[in-house]
């Protein structure tokens, strides 16, 4: 799909919306956390904790998960990564639909980003609601409650056509 246009790896998107590469970093790590401690208040950490949980999980952390702060830190530094060097878990990570669709091409693209890489949960919401609402019920609630947090601080509807 990147090779024929329908998904992009855009550098430029990124360094715009750093926020967007934070939630898939903290979704990473959300998901560790919670196989290790379900019922923990992610949402109530200080970033001092959350480095602690990173720390004492290293080991369970998969690899994305230190390529996203790889990719975020160049990306803060002024630095250009290159896609071809990337993962193939990295790239899953940063597709999204090409500028060049129509509207509706990338709402479709969007639905296959969310198939693609179901572990951003807030693009997962926004995009795929059916497949977020079957997979809510068997995440922990530590996963629960950031899912749920997270939508109500980001989330705004869209106007349908």
């Amino acid at each position: 799909l990147l090779d024929e246009g329908v998904l992009a790896i855009d550098l430029g998107h990124y360094r715009l919306h750093q926020d967007a590469l934070e939630i898939k970093r903290e979704a990473v790590l959300v998901e560790t956390i919670s196989r290790h401690y379900p019922d923990l208040d992610y949402d109530a950490l200080t970033v001092a904790q959350q480095k602690n949980y990173v720390k004492d999980l290293r080991s369970e952390l998969p690899p994305v998960f230190f390529e996203l702060e790889r990719f975020i830190k160049q990306l803060k530094g002024g630095q250009s990564p290159k896609v071809d060097r990337m993962s193939m878990e990295l790239k899953k990570q940063l597709v999204h639909p090409a500028q060049a669709l129509t509207a509706a091409a990338q709402e479709t693209a969007w639905q296959l980003v969310t198939e693609i890489n179901p572990a951003d949960v807030f693009l997962l919401y926004c995009h795929n609601k059916r497949r977020f609402f079957e997979k809510y019920p068997g995440w922990p609630s530590c996963k629960k409650g950031w899912a749920v947090n997270l939508i109500k601080q980001r989330y705004v509807p869209q106007a349908t056509v």
